[in-house]
C-alpha cells in the first residue's frame, strides 16, 4: 500500500465586515469547475504557500518587531486574498484604498503570476501586510484518503466597512457576501456547495454577532485531520476524539465528534465529548 500524499502548506482568510449593529457578513468565492480540488465549491479566499511568503524575505521591512511563528501562513492568506478577491489587507488601510480600477486588476494578475510581486506592491503603497491583525481560527488537514491534500491554517480578518471585493474570474467564477447563517441556509437549500471544513467553520462563526465576540473567542489551535469512516449507513468524517478516528480516537466507543454526510449530500454534526453540546 502506497503512503498518503504529503499535504501542501496552505492558508485561507475569512474576510468579515459588519452588517448593521447585530450581524456581519463574510466573503466567499466559488471555485471554477475545472479546479482540481473542490470544484464548484464556495470557500474562503486562500491558496498554497510560496517561497516568497517566507519570513526571511520580509523581516527587514517589519524592522525590530518580532514576527509571528506562523508568519508565512498569515502572509500567504493576505496575498491570496488579494489575488482572489482584490481585498488588500494592509496595516494602513488608507494606502490600500489608493489601489483602484485597472491598476488593481494589473497588480492582481502580477501577483497571481509571480508571488514575489506582492512585496513590490506593498513597497509601492508604502505599507505592510496586516499580519498582526489576523485572528488565528483553526487548522485543518485533508484526510489521508484524498489524493490531493492540504495542511491549511484559517484566519479571520475584520474590516470595519464592507470592502470592494470581486472574484478573479479564473480560479474563481463567482463570489458573495453573506452572513454565516445565510450561507448555511443556502447550503441546506442546495443552492451552494460547501466543503465540510467550510461548513464547520460557518457553524462556528454563526454563533457570533460582531468582531468583539470573534476577537475574544478562545481558540485552541491544533491540527484537525478528519478520518473517513461509516456509521448508521452514512459516510462520516471522524474528527479527533471520535471513537472512529484512526490516530486520535476517543476513550469510549460511544464518543462522537463527527461530520455526517447525509444521503441528500447535506451534513449533520454529532458531538458528545466532555464539555461539549
Amino acid at each position: 500500500m502506497s503512503s498518503p500524499a504529503a499535504p501542501r502548506m496552505a492558508a485561507t482568510v475569512i474576510i468579515a465586515a459588519p452588517k448593521g449593529p447585530q450581524d456581519f457578513e463574510v466573503f466567499m468565492v466559488k471555485r471554477a469547475q475545472k479546479s482540481g480540488f473542490m470544484a464548484g465549491a464556495h470557500v474562503f479566499p486562500g491558496g498554497v504557500l510560496d517561497a516568497a511568503d517566507d519570513v526571511g524575505s520580509w523581516q527587514e521591512l517589519y524592522g525590530p518587531r518580532a514576527l509571528p511563528g506562523d508568519f508565512a501562513f498569515r502572509l500567504a492568506s493576505i496575498r491570496e486574498a488579494f489575488e482572489e478577491s482584490g481585498v488588500l489587507l494592509l496595516e494602513d488601510s488608507a494606502r490600500s484604498a489608493l489601489l483602484q480600477g485597472d491598476e488593481k486588476k494589473i497588480w492582481r494578475k502580477r501577483v497571481h503570476d509571480d508571488a514575489t510581486q506582492f512585496k513590490n506592491l506593498c513597497a509601492e503603497l508604502e505599507s505592510l501586510p496586516a499580519v498582526f491583525s489576523l485572528k488565528a481560527w483553526s487548522h485543518w488537514v485533508t484526510p489521508t484518503a484524498e489524493p490531493r491534500r492540504y495542511d491549511t491554517r484559517f484566519y479571520v480578518a475584520w474590516t470595519p466597512e464592507l470592502p470592494e471585493a470581486h472574484h478573479d474570474e479564473e480560479e474563481t467564477v463567482d463570489s458573495t457576501w453573506s452572513s454565516p447563517r445565510s450561507s448555511l441556509e443556502s447550503f441546506e437549500e442546495g443552492t451552494m456547495f460547501l466543503p465540510p471544513p467550510t461548513w464547520y467553520t460557518l457553524r462556528e462563526l454563526a454563533a457570533f454577532t460582531d468582531w468583539k465576540g470573534l476577537d475574544e473567542a478562545i481558540r485552541r489551535i491544533s491540527p484537525t485531520q478528519p478520518f473517513f469512516s461509516s456509521a448508521g449507513g452514512n459516510l462520516v468524517l471522524a474528527l479527533p476524539g471520535d471513537a472512529l478516528h484512526d490516530t486520535d480516537p476517543g476513550e469510549s466507543e460511544e464518543h462522537r465528534n463527527r461530520i455526517v454526510i447525509l444521503p441528500n449530500k447535506r451534513y449533520g454534526f454529532e458531538y458528545n465529548l466532555e464539555g461539549g453540546s
